[in-house]
C-alpha cells in the first residue's frame, strides 16, 4: 500500500481523489467506519494506475473480510479510540495525496500500517505478535 498511495498521489485523477476524500469523510460520519475504511483503501488502490497492484490490494482486503479470525479480532480490539487513531493517520495520507506529494504519501501509509501493527502488539501484550 505505501507504493500504491505514492502512485495515487502522482497519477490519481480529480475524480479518483474525490472518491478517496468521500470515503475518508464517511469514516467520521458513521458509528461503523469499517466499510468506509475499506472504501478509502480501495479508492487509493483504484487511483494508483497499476491494475496488478490494485488487484493485489483488493484480494488482500477480500481475504481479511472473509476471515472469521479477522472478524473476531476486529470486533474485540477495534474501538472508537482505534478508529480515531486511524482517522488521524488517514488525514495525513489524504493530505499528501491532495498535495500530490508521493514521498509524503508513501511515508504516511507506512506509518499507518506500522501504527496498526503497534496497536495489535499492544492489544496482545508483550508476548504478542512478532
Amino acid at each position: 500500500e505505501p507504493e500504491c498511495v505514492s502512485l495515487a498521489a502522482q497519477k490519481g485523477s480529480p475524480a479518483q481523489i474525490a472518491a478517496i476524500q468521500a470515503a475518508h469523510a464517511g469514516m467520521s460520519l458513521t458509528d461503523s467506519p469499517g466499510a468506509h475504511d475499506r472504501a478509502f483503501h480501495s479508492a487509493i488502490a483504484d487511483a494508483c494506475g497499476n491494475a496488478a497492484l490494485a488487484a493485489a490490494i483488493s484480494h488482500i482486503w477480500q481475504l481479511s473480510i472473509a476471515s472469521p479470525v479477522f472478524s473476531r479480532l476486529e470486533k474485540h480490539f477495534v474501538t472508537t479510540q482505534v478508529w480515531q487513531a486511524a482517522q488521524q493517520e488517514h488525514d495525513r495520507i489524504l493530505a499528501a495525496i491532495v498535495d500530490r506529494d508521493p514521498i509524503r504519501a508513501r511515508h504516511a501509509m507506512h506509518d499507518h500500517l506500522v501504527g496498526i501493527l503497534a496497536r495489535l502488539r499492544e492489544d496482545f501484550g508483550s508476548g504478542g505478535i512478532r
